[in-house]
């Protein structure tokens, strides 16, 4: 999933990266804050452990892309984070209301 903004999440990357000619990743940065630069490229606010993998994507359309034949491996959240997650989610919601 890619996110507006980080919002205080603490398992979400800002990743700027430049492409090659096929749209696959060639380079990229990640970083817990906005980055700056005078490289042409695309950022994107994503999990951290889709950071990680950055390299397992290409950019169509704007957008983030698995390559075929590759695997994004999520990992397994504690009954904590999830328990967390779902405050979070409805705290949103309130603020929104």
């Amino acid at each position: 999933m890619i996110y507006d903004k980080i919002d205080g999440h603490a398992n979400r990357r800002v990743v700027f990266i430049t492409l090659d000619k096929d749209g696959e990743v060639f380079s990229s940065t990640v970083s817990e804050n906005p980055i700056m630069t005078d490289k042409t490229g695309f950022t994107f606010i994503v999990d951290d452990y889709v950071a990680e993998q950055i390299s397992k994507f290409k950019v169509i359309n704007g957008g983030l892309e698995l390559i075929e034949g590759e695997e994004l491996i999520e990992p397994e959240k504690t009954a904590e984070e999830i328990e967390r997650e779902q405050l979070l989610t409805r705290l949103a919601e309130l603020d929104g209301a």
